[in-house]
């Protein structure tokens, strides 16, 4: 979940009070975990967001605005069956989005040739609501705005179950890692 986060946070930087849009052919989001069988990963290449960078001279001086959303039943692993398992622990039939929100920049750091940004956001999944911490690395293109960033999230903090299969013997880890990728026209 606190990937999730990671994920509205990487949203944050583009051009000063100017909306920039997700560029959801570009974005995606990658979910990784374990289970007692192996380990295992899923994606989602289906994002909506939009944020307001504040630029100067292509350096970034913060964010706002910032939100991201995604359907639970984008998230895809090739499986049939994990991908059930998957909107079931989510709860889709009840909560169908994923969504992110950002409060606030606390800092942004120059880092080689990218930024670092650091705050808080909201971070909304399966009928649960959390305020999560975000650390993202966004670097300025000529076009596009790109922010990378990942977090481990504990699914049973958002009230999720952890899936199981064959009658329990194959069970998945409460912690997942997420890395989201969320490119932005300038």
């Amino acid at each position: 979940m606190k990937i999730f986060l990671s994920l509205v946070i990487i949203s944050l930087p583009f051009s000063v009070n100017a909306q920039n849009a997700l560029d959801s052919e570009k974005s995606k989001m990658t979910i990784k975990g374990t289970s007692s069988l192996h380990d295992w990963e899923s994606t989602c290449e289906k994002l909506t967001g939009k944020a307001s960078f504040e630029l100067d001279d292509d350096q970034i001086k913060g964010a706002k605005n910032v939100s991201i959303s995604m359907k639970v039943e984008d998230i895809e692993s090739g499986k049939s069956l994990m991908d059930s398992k998957t909107y079931d622990a989510f709860k889709a039939d009840s909560y169908p989005m994923i969504k992110g929100s950002f409060l606030n920049v606390s800092s942004v750091t120059k880092s080689g040739t990218g930024y670092i940004l650091k705050g808080k956001a909201y971070l909304e999944m399966a009928g649960k609501k959390k305020m999560v911490d975000f650390n993202t690395t966004c670097t300025v293109g000529t076009t596009t705005i790109t922010c990378k960033g990942s977090q481990k999230i504990d699914m049973t903090e958002y009230d999720m179950k952890p899936p199981t299969a064959m009658m329990g013997t194959i069970k998945v880890g409460k912690e997942v890692e997420v890395e989201i990728e969320l490119v932005f026209k300038k």
